[in-house]
């Protein structure tokens, strides 16, 4: 194969892939010239990946002729060309320095903007990029399709709006700071609305608490208020309605506490009375009726504590918090048992519900 440019110069150093999953096999010397064997029977997908970008994904076709044992096949990649675009703040207008820019298509690609918020985007002439922009304290910038032209026309200008922050601490019931909890966001909603997203939902920040139990939740839209929320192993679980937040500003000072919680425990048999090890337990939030619907909260849903049964088929579920609870039991070779409305109260004994079957 020969790799040559637009102008049929020969181009050193391009990378040649092989098969519908491209595996390296070279570069071209610099003759832009690289050794391959083929099977003439069938044909074969290449790409070529230049270093300065330059890119072309072809195949060697198959042939009935019957040919010299070596040929040369001429491969042309195509001019690149290259915009440059500005990124900056959706409220000041300001230029935003040390953002990171990139084409869905190749991320590795990405670029980072200058102190003036500039960037550069390079391309084969009339490619179409799907561009993507994001920068610490802005949140995401969704994407924008823009066109290499050599027409003269200028690179595109982005914009991103400025984003707030929650910081807060975890601690126990003793008001020790506990490492390592989880912590996430969820936006907090009207009751008795409802939302449709259409497409994959954007990603709400997360987090694990530091050895000094301290967390930090971004970027986050302004506009929102939020329930912040932390669970622990082992605890009940707890959360927090935040408002009020400010672009650019962090929101401090949030608390939450995570208890001992509350216990369930029982012990699950067969039709015969013998026990049933490594059944599957799990408790998510009871369910309200009204008329003939079955509503549950959207947030609630997503919350289930987990165990399992020993060998003589005793569980014990810890950390709940007080409410009403559904209890699930499941083995393979049996039909899955639900207990209903099962009520945690606050600071109580734990709840043993038996012997299940």
């Amino acid at each position: 194969l020969e790799v040559v440019s637009a102008d049929g110069k020969p181009v050193e150093g391009v990378m040649l892939a092989v098969g519908g999953r491209p595996h390296p096999v070279g570069a071209t010397d610099a003759r832009g010239r690289i050794p391959a064997s083929f099977d003439p029977a069938q044909a074969t997908s290449i790409a070529l990946l230049a270093p300065d970008g330059r890119q072309l994904e072809t195949r060697i076709e198959p042939s009935s002729e019957k040919k010299k044992k070596e040929e040369v096949r001429r491969l042309v990649l195509a001019d690149r060309l290259s915009v440059v675009g500005r990124l900056i703040d959706a409220d000041t207008l300001r230029a935003i320095p040390g953002g990171v820019i990139w084409d869905q298509a190749n991320p590795a690609d990405g670029t980072v903007t200058d102190r003036a918020g500039g960037f550069v985007l390079s391309g084969a002439v009339d490619s179409r990029l799907e561009i993507t922009a994001g920068a610490p304290g802005y949140l995401g910038g969704g994407s924008q399709e823009f066109q290499l032209s050599d027409d003269g026309r200028p690179g595109p200008t982005l914009a991103l709006h400025p984003a707030a922050a929650i910081e807060g601490t975890v601690t126990d019931a003793d008001g020790n700071p506990m490492s390592g909890a989880e912590v996430e966001v969820q936006v907090k909603r009207a009751p008795g609305g409802m939302r449709i997203e259409i497409g994959r939902p954007t990603p709400m920040p997360r987090n694990v608490t530091t050895s000094e139990g301290k967390f930090r939740l971004s970027p986050l839209d302004p506009d929102n208020s939020y329930i912040v929320k932390a669970k622990s192993e082992g605890f009940a679980p707890d959360e927090s309605t935040v408002s009020g937040l400010e672009p650019y500003a962090t929101k401090s000072g949030v608390s939450l506490t995570l208890s001992g919680g509350q216990t369930v425990i029982g012990a699950l048999v067969d039709p015969s009375g013998n026990p049933i090890r490594d059944a599957s337990i799990e408790l998510t939030p009871g369910q309200s009726r009204h008329g003939m619907m079955i509503v549950m909260d959207s947030a609630s849903a997503a919350v289930s504590f987990t165990g399992y049964s020993d060998d003589d088929g005793k569980f014990r579920v810890s950390g709940l918090p007080a409410g009403k609870f559904d209890l699930d039991a499941s083995r393979s070779g049996f039909a899955t048992r639900r207990v209903p409305a099962i009520e945690m109260v606050e600071d109580a004994a734990p709840v043993d519900l038996g012997e299940i079957t």
